[in-house]
């Protein structure tokens, strides 16, 4: 599981999403900012898993 605050990303063993719960307060951020900020919550809860995943440039 990953957490940013506003985005809760729940993965599985073999890196596959199960669960993403977005806040209320995400629909404040611009729509770029908030897939972002899904797609980083993702990769951080995959690396838990496997952390020679290379991770995405920042």
């Amino acid at each position: 599981m990953s957490h940013d605050g506003a985005i809760a990303v729940v993965v599985t063993h073999d890196g596959r999403v199960r669960d993403l719960q977005p806040a209320d307060t995400v629909t404040a951020r611009p729509a770029v900012q908030l897939s972002r900020d899904i797609l980083e919550c993702i990769h951080s809860a995959q690396a838990l898993f496997d952390p020679g995943r290379p991770q995405p440039l920042r």
